[in-house]
């Protein structure tokens, strides 16, 4: 266990910090948050001064993402292959967070891999139904610091309140 940060649930995480040069992940939620239209005030305003539909397509998105972390992390065994893999091209996966640049670039740096053809990073394109993500090996360090960071964004950001974020 990680002496220097008791995470919120069972898991353990690495210890590097939310402004690290170090930190993989600053990349897609600073496109992501581009996308999901944050602004430098985002993080100093209250949230609710941000417009309700606005606030909650935010919301969804990162509890997607969240929950399907959050799948992963809880089948350790990998008893069911359907939690590690994603259809880009699925309506409900591209209404909820893949349609905005830098979520599909986050799946990747938590270890997923672009599969099928057309292989691209852009989270715009879904122009082919065979193109999917996959985790074929989980990396749980990465995927619970990618998931802490994914918290950390929807926080300070995008002001998402915490409390209604789901735990690990």
């Amino acid at each position: 266990k990680n002496q220097y940060y008791d995470p919120p649930c069972h898991y353990s995480t690495p210890s590097k910090t939310a402004m690290s040069s170090e930190n993989p992940f600053i990349s897609p939620l600073g496109k992501l948050a581009l996308s999901l239209g944050a602004s430098s005030e985002s993080s100093s305003s209250p949230s609710d001064t941000i417009p309700p539909q606005l606030s909650q397509r935010r919301k969804i998105c990162i509890v997607t993402l969240l929950r399907i972390i959050d799948n992963i992390l809880d089948d350790p065994d990998q008893l069911n292959p359907k939690l590690r893999k994603i259809k880009v091209s699925n309506p409900a996966f591209h209404k909820r967070c893949g349609q905005w640049d830098g979520s599909i670039d986050y799946l990747l740096q938590c270890g997923f891999c672009m599969k099928g053809i057309n292989q691209t990073t852009s989270s715009t394109s879904s122009s082919s139904s065979s193109r999917h993500l996959r985790l074929d090996e989980d990396d749980r360090d990465m995927l619970l610091y990618g998931r802490d960071m994914l918290v950390q964004f929807a926080v300070l950001t995008l002001g998402v309140d915490e409390k209604t974020l789901p735990k690990c």
